[in-house]
């Protein structure tokens, strides 16, 4: 089935108009907000904590300390991990989506920052 479009309205002169299209437009592009989900299982599963780019933590809160196995980035956004309060010990710059973390940050990270 050809993609169609439909739609019906009113013209500035009050009359009603209505259009049908056949054909093979481009798809509508939707930007996606940029956004930072960590999880705390792998392949995106468990609760989760989603922040914005200009977020940061010195030090993740509770039950987030050191729980952190796989983060979903969408969007522009990247961010900085690390091991320690205050952006210290083991830091890692991340960019794209991580469904399972390197040895060295999986639930280890204790505090971030989103760009």
């Amino acid at each position: 089935m050809p993609p169609f479009s439909f739609s019906l309205g009113i013209g500035a002169d009050g009359k009603p108009s209505f259009s049908i299209g056949i054909g093979n437009a481009a798809p509508e592009v939707i930007e996606e907000d940029p956004e930072v989900c960590f999880f705390k299982s792998k392949n995106y599963a468990g609760a989760s904590l989603c922040v914005e780019v200009g977020d940061s933590d010195d030090s993740l809160p509770g039950s987030w300390d050191n729980s952190i196995s796989s983060i979903r980035i969408t969007g522009e956004a990247e961010v900085v991990v690390c091991t320690g309060d205050d952006l210290t010990g083991v830091c890692a710059s991340i960019s794209s989506s991580k469904k399972s973390l390197p040895s060295q940050l999986d639930n280890k990270i204790s505090s971030f920052e989103v760009e």
